[in-house]
């Protein structure tokens, strides 16, 4: 009997420890972020049908969705927030460069409709360009000067750097040239909105999305024409610009390797899965596909640590030349007997440097400016802060990693937004109401 209870108790021991490993194996999360252009909800439903073929084929690992955007992204990462991220190839490269992500497979649509071609099925994309089909004074994009522009983001690469791009080639700035660029961010379905409610001029957003919403009833896609029409050979969707890989899936550098290689594997093995059902698409992965062409691209338009090697700050550049001149003038004035000239030289120029700022002009009702700041985007308040502290175009640009025309942009919109009259005013009213941090 002693024996048979001894037994009994090994077994119940075994199989508690059983459970509690399996507990612990089953308790791995495997986190990936996802470029919400669509709003999160709709990110989710979306990416779903990954998630749960992943739980089926990679035993011992739950997988979740983190629905982020292009602002939210970069602290996800440093943060460690997301193990993966599926985004779109202007950000990956971006994010590559500054975060070390690496791509281990490439978004493969399959059609099963009569949208199949096999530039579709090669993972290629592209953005559209247009307008109301009763604008007729809007034929071309050179007719785009002194209108406006509906986009995403200045960092949205279907959502506005393809059309920033395109615009560039054929002599439009779009910074310079149009009335005014409005981002009004995800989801993409305001921008057609807006061109339809007679917001915005014309509007831009990827290659696909026109037709999405026109079957799921929201638009009439008759309503609306195409400016820069391209007809790329195979492709079904209408485009106004070249065609870019497809939406990378990649891995973050702290991300386990081991469960990227079986991340990778699945995804290659993966069946069709319907991702995009208003299209009747379906996602398959492929190899990961060369992004040069994205990285060139985003070099022409002067974007991000892909465009070049990071500038020296202008504050060292500064320091350096001034470093240079001090020891040079002490030098000087020490082997001549000069002090006395220098010191009094100095003072001078001391007194030279406190006259040049200028003061804004007083903020008469700075109840009313408050309102219109408290509307500002996380963006709007991150460059203001920098011209707060006197930050030139090109130091914000830098740290941004952004063009300094997009920050000489953000800087006029501030003003525009908030009704103030000047820079010197805009830092003065911010500072009031404990806006330059």
């Amino acid at each position: 009997m002693p024996i048979i209870r001894r037994l009994a108790l090994v077994c119940a021991l075994a199989s508690a420890c059983f459970v509690v490993e399996s507990i612990a194996q089953a308790a791995e999360t495997a986190r990936i972020g996802i470029l919400a252009f669509r709003g999160n909800q709709e990110a989710i439903a979306r990416w779903q049908p990954l998630t749960i073929y992943l739980r089926k084929n990679i035993p011992n690992v739950e997988f979740d969705l983190i629905p982020v955007n292009l602002n939210s992204v970069p602290d996800a990462i440093r943060d460690r927030a997301i193990d993966f991220l599926i985004t779109n190839p202007g950000n990956f490269v971006t994010l590559a460069a500054t975060h070390g992500l690496s791509a281990i497979a490439t978004i493969k649509p399959v059609s099963r409709s009569s949208l199949a071609s096999a530039t579709q099925a090669a993972g290629s994309y592209g953005a559209v360009i247009f307008v109301k089909q009763s604008r007729d004074d809007l034929t071309s994009l050179a007719d785009l000067k002194g209108k406006t522009l509906s986009a995403v983001s200045p960092q949205a690469f279907g959502g506005f750097q393809m059309a920033w791009r395109e615009m560039q080639r054929q002599g439009v700035d779009p910074f310079t040239d149009l009335q005014s660029v409005k981002f009004i961010g995800f989801p993409q379905d305001g921008i057609v909105e807006a061109v339809r409610d007679g917001r915005a001029d014309a509007g831009t957003l990827r290659t696909g999305m026109l037709e999405t919403l026109a079957a799921e009833g929201r638009v009439t896609l008759s309503d609306f024409r195409v400016l820069n029409r391209i007809d790329h050979p195979g492709f079904p969707f209408l485009a106004s610009t070249e065609l870019y890989p497809e939406w990378p899936f990649a891995t973050l550098p702290d991300t386990d390797p081991g469960l990227g290689e079986r991340v990778s594997r699945a995804l290659f093995a993966m069946p069709p899965l319907v991702i995009a059902t208003a299209r009747g698409a379906a996602v398959q992965w492929t190899v990961p596909q060369s992004y040069q062409k994205v990285r060139l691209m985003l070099a022409e338009l002067g974007v991000g640590k892909a465009a070049s090697s990071p500038l020296l700050p202008d504050w060292t550049n500064a320091t350096w030349i001034w470093f240079v001149v001090l020891v040079v003038g002490l030098g000087v004035a020490n082997v001549l007997g000069f002090r006395m000239i220098l010191n009094k030289r100095l003072y001078e120029l001391e007194q030279r440097v406190v006259e040049l700022p200028i003061l804004p002009e007083p903020i008469p009702d700075l109840e009313r400016y408050a309102e219109k700041f408290k509307n500002l985007t996380p963006r709007e308040r991150e460059i203001l802060a920098f011209l707060c502290r006197g930050e030139p175009n090109k130091r914000i640009a830098h740290e941004l990693e952004i063009s300094e025309k997009t920050v000489e942009f953000h800087r006029k919109n501030l003003i525009d937004k908030t009704g103030v009259r000047s820079t010197g005013a805009l830092v003065h009213a911010a500072t009031k109401l404990g806006l330059d941090g």
